[in-house]
């Protein structure tokens, strides 16, 4: 420890954060990081790296800091401060949040950006370039060891996580029924929609810098009280659909903003004002003609909206990302705004589609209820019962792909603080009640017994035996040996206080688990259906007949496992890639969790913390420099919510209570928090996660879960083949008309991790590489190499590099040993199934009067079948000889439109607004050859100075970017760089036909 007199200086001085001599400071050197802080203050301690030695020139024993530093960390011009090595390890961080806007940044680029970032230090609101400042980001928010601190130094373990202040976002807002009620106070739910949560939604968008690209749809779903279709008019069948129940509808959409970008909303609001007020008329009364019958149209409620179908709206046009998208834009949003509580009719195999679909695009998936939050857990999607029997119970699943945010206003009740979570129903009659009075006046009110008269089951006794703890030795859970698809399980020995009987239930989804305890009992009025995908459990919430309370006879429900919805915490799910595929995003919280900062635990006032949230926060271990910021104000103390009674950021409950790591708890997008009652959104400052509304985080760039040896043996096929960059490359040496130096073994290696990250991969981070070393040994249970995965002769060595990546439930590892890289590829043995799911419905598009006939088609994509041997290989040839650009590439490539620029036609439209745009001449022959070769002029200058080896083709390559150039006229010339197979690697493309750049637009016109 040293003390410093502190000056500062300004970046135009230097550019340095730090100046030190390194006379003044003997043992120090470039690299180091030291820790700066006043003796007497109790600020956090600023974290610097040394990157330049040198000598202020102001003295001995003084050092510069630059000036926004200090102010930010209030460190005091000429006064004296302290100064440390500290050790790498103890001011590492956990998770860094970099913002960023106005660009393109792309998956691969992420990742590079990251490696630059290790072993560097970063602070609060550092800016940092990267790539002579073709990225731009700054530095948002730090964790480390469950405290958000305000520096730290970026290690290989740290996860970094990138959020885009211009994102392409949809904002849906649902136009149920519930929108035209009233909530606690009240207002409207679409008054707490509109004026209330999108106002303030707005409000943090301007005051964030965020400016986003945003389309907003209302949606609404139309039941018709019909029994057969020729009840209707013919100009009514053309759109009408029918639902498992046989009712018939429509959906509607009205497209109030599309693709808009603006720094104030305020008239937006305003519009959705004007909307709302005719809406519901509008479209109940849409298909009323003179002296024609309909059948009578009723508005549905949330429950029963078109909520998968909206979502899978957004995705059709977001799982296009790669063509003509725009590069000023990063980052893909769907918000749903309903006035629902987060419970949802839905299909099944709608809700397979679209959860694989949100889960291998890597989509952001946010709902806001703006209705009271239940006491259950949710969202909770009810599938619809398609069983005709009458037996039959109601399945639900608690999908992990929606980020679930529940909107309140901050009105107080004058009389009560009091906020209802249950609404109850209308009363239909008074009349049962006013009879009740009656009889009661007249001495005859009806014992208790006499209300169930017409029922032969003693209810009292049933829901007495339901809610009974067991015996501890009569309850017991027994897994039974896997089998080669399934596995089952069964719960037996579940005694009654009436009976011996033994209830037995068959568990087909083999990734549920469940506690010994109460739980096991007082799920016997819930269960869990086995699905397409085991990452959502389904599970199935109906009242058991009392039948069973009283019979000996076994109650047996086969393919359903015991849940209780109404407390998931007990039950846990197996790990797998889909549920941990957006945890990085998420920080550690005190207790090592993963946490949702948007999820508070209620406390009753007075009631004292938990030892993890009273510890003392500003004592810190060794005194190094990771302390907490509050907000943008820097202090020591811990983020703690003051309204309430509400305790510490992150208390979601303890880790999860089963120590197989393996395993998940049920609810919940990260796996590691529990759900309580206690789980309150007490008003709109912490109920909502508007830092995912407002910086929207990109899909994390590594994730956490690779399957066990045996999964991989049983549930996975295995192919390998091997890359010999230099052999390829020298063969294609010969055959090349102009030299192009090949990308050396080591860059190619690179590029086969950069574009598979490109291409929605994530990285597998903290796995035993032995394990998956062994996992791949030949054995009795794993299948051949496929035919088109040569092997190497070559002895195994140490490899030099091992990458491991995945993207849904397939695996790749890519392995370097010498001068041959090696791809091996895990793909389940049981892909899922296709799905095509062809949607009618009726759209509104900006500026139109009518509601047209529209169509799309929902489907999934079969990642396995992705080529990346022909991949591989191109990139390996840089795109040469025997492999070229296809359409299954799923290459980055658009179009443009270049506007002649010495024409009259064009000074004639720029000059009057009226004239039409049809005025050109057909252009002769001399003309088009004079275009193009203003053109090929155009990309020589501009498209990275590439030189055309002849006058067919242009060569273009480079990162993806988006330059704007203005000639001698206003009219402006758009030129993008066209990005192929892989990053970087320049390919050829013919100059063909061009067209205007469009905007990616949700492709829901009509047709």
């Amino acid at each position: 420890m040293k003390s410093f007199k502190l000056i500062v200086h300004q970046s135009s001085f230097s550019t340095e954060d730090l100046i030190i001599n390194l006379k003044d400071y003997p043992g120090l050197k470039e690299k180091d990081i030291v820790e700066i802080y006043h003796p007497e203050n109790d600020y956090p301690r600023l974290l610097l790296q040394v990157t330049k030695v040198d000598a202020p020139g102001r003295g001995r024993d003084t050092i510069s800091v630059e000036q926004s530093i200090a102010t930010t960390f209030q460190l005091r011009t000429f006064a004296d401060v302290y100064i440390n090595i500290v050790n790498v390890p103890d001011v590492a961080l956990d998770s860094v949040e970099l913002t960023f806007k106005d660009q393109y940044l792309g998956r691969s680029e992420m990742w590079r950006l990251k490696n630059h970032l290790v072993g560097t230090c970063v602070y609060l609101n550092k800016k940092i370039e990267y790539c002579g400042g073709a990225v731009r980001c700054q530095v948002y928010e730090m964790w480390s060891q469950g405290d958000r601190v305000a520096c730290g130094v970026i290690t290989e373990d740290t996860k970094i996580v990138f959020r885009s202040s211009t994102s392409m976002v949809y904002l849906f807002i649902q136009m149920s029924s519930e929108m035209w009620d009233f909530d606690i106070h009240g207002d409207l739910y679409f008054e707490k929609a509109v004026n209330g949560f999108l106002a303030d939604l707005f409000t943090k968008w301007k005051k964030n810098g965020s400016n986003h690209e945003v389309t907003i749809v209302l949606f609404s779903r139309t039941f018709y009280k019909a029994k057969t279709l020729e009840e209707f008019p013919q100009h009514m069948k053309e759109c009408l659909q029918k639902d498992y129940r046989g009712r018939f509808y429509e959906d509607f959409y009205r497209v109030a903003v599309q693709n808009e970008r603006y720094e104030d909303w305020s008239n937006v609001l305003l519009q959705l004002r004007r909307l709302f007020t005719d809406y519901q008329k509008i479209v109940l009364q849409y298909h009323e003609r003179p002296n024609m019958e309909i059948p009578t149209a009723i508005n549905s409620t949330a429950a029963q909206g078109n909520f998968l179908e909206v979502l899978n709206m957004s995705l059709n046009v977001f799982e296009k990302h790669y063509l003509d998208r725009c590069f000023d834009r990063t980052g893909q949003l769907s918000v749903v705004i309903t006035p629902g509580v987060g419970v949802f009719e839905v299909d099944r195999e709608l809700t397979n589609v679209t959860k694989q679909r949100i889960i291998d695009n890597g989509v952001g998936s946010d709902l806001v209820c703006v209705g009271e939050q239940p006491l259950h857990a949710v969202p909770l999607l009810k599938f619809h019962n398609k069983d005709s029997t009458i037996n039959s119970i109601d399945d639900y699943s608690m999908p992990h792909w929606i980020n679930l945010s529940f909107y309140s206003t901050n009105k107080k009740v004058a009389y009560s603080n009091f906020i209802p979570r249950i609404k109850l129903p209308p009363r239909k009659s008074n009349e049962p009640l006013k009879k009740m009075y009656e009889d009661e006046s007249k001495g005859k009110l009806l014992k208790e017994d006499d209300y169930m008269h017409n029922s032969i089951f003693d209810y009292d006794a049933y829901d007495a035996q339901v809610f009974q703890l067991p015996p501890a030795h009569s309850t017991c859970v027994q897994r039974v040996a896997r089998t080669k698809k399934t596995s089952v399980a069964g719960l037996e020995g579940i005694s009654h206080r009436s009976s011996p009987s033994i209830h037995h239930r068959k568990m087909s989804d083999p990734d549920i688990h469940h506690s010994l305890g109460s739980d096991i009992l007082s799920s016997s009025k819930y269960s869990v259906t086995d699905s397409s995908d085991t990452t959502d459990s389904p599970t199935s919430m109906g009242r058991a007949s009392p039948k069973s309370s009283v019979s000996n006879k076994p109650v047996i429900r086969t393919g359903r496992a015991l849940i209780n919805p109404f407390d998931p915490s007990h039950v846990t799910v197996k790990l797998t890639s889909n549920r941990r595929r957006w945890t990085h995003i998420f920080p550690k919280g005190p207790t090592g969790v993963l946490i949702q900062q948007h999820h508070y635990q209620a406390r009753p006032a007075g009631e004292p913390a938990r030892e993890t949230e009273s510890k003392d926060n500003g004592s810190i271990a060794n005194n190094h420099s990771v302390y907490q910021v509050d907000g943008n104000i820097i202090g020591r103390k811990r983020m703690i919510s003051t309204s309430g009674g509400l305790g510490v950021l992150g208390t979601m409950g303890t880790p999860s209570t089963t120590n197989n790591a393996s395993l998940a708890l049920l609810w919940g997008a990260t796996g590691e928090q529990e759900w309580t009652p206690a789980l309150t959104t007490a008003n709109r400052a912490i109920g909502v996660d508007w830092k995912s509304l407002t910086i929207p985080a990109c899909l994390p760039i590594t994730t956490d879960y690779f399957p066990d040896k045996r999964s991989l043996q049983n549930d996975y096929l295995v192919s390998d083949y091997n890359l010999l960059p230099d052999d390829v490359n020298a063969d294609f040496a010969q055959n090349r008309a102009i030299y192009k130096e090949p990308l050396t073994t080591m860059e190619v290696f690179k590029e086969l991790v950069s574009q598979r990250l490109a291409q929605g991969f994530q990285l597998i981070v903290g796995v035993n590489e032995n394990e998956v070393i062994e996992s791949h040994c030949p054995s009795t249970h794993t299948p051949p190499p496929s035919k088109v995965a040569p092997q190497s002769s070559k002895p195994t060595n140490a490899p030099t590099k091992r990458y491991l990546l995945s993207i849904g439930r397939i695996f790749h590892k890519l392995t370097l040993v010498g001068s041959t890289i090696t791809v091996t590829r895990y793909r389940p043995r049981h892909p899922y199934p296709p799905f095509n799911i062809h949607y009618r419905y009726r759209f509104h598009a900006p500026y139109h009067d009518t509601y047209e006939v529209s169509w799309v088609s929902f489907t999934t994509e079969k990642l396995e079948n992705y080529n990346w041997n022909y991949m591989d290989h191109y990139i390996c040839t840089r795109g040469d000889t025997d492999f070229f650009l296809v359409e299954s590439l799923k290459y980055w490539r658009f179009r443009t439109l270049l506007l002649p620029l010495y024409n009259p036609a064009t000074k004639t439209i720029l000059e009057d607004d009226s004239t039409h745009c049809d005025i050109y001449p057909t252009p002769t022959r001399q003309d088009l050859d004079h275009l193009t070769e203003g053109f090929l002029k155009m990309t020589e200058s501009y498209f990275n100075k590439v030189k055309r080896p002849n006058k067919q083709r242009v060569a273009c390559g480079g990162d993806p970017g988006l330059t704007r150039r203005r000639h001698s006229t206003s009219t402006s010339i758009l030129t993008r760089t066209v990005q192929g197979g892989a990053s970087g690697s320049p390919f050829r493309e013919r100059v063909g036909s061009t067209r205007l750049p469009d905007r990616p637009r949700l492709r829901i016109e009509a047709m």
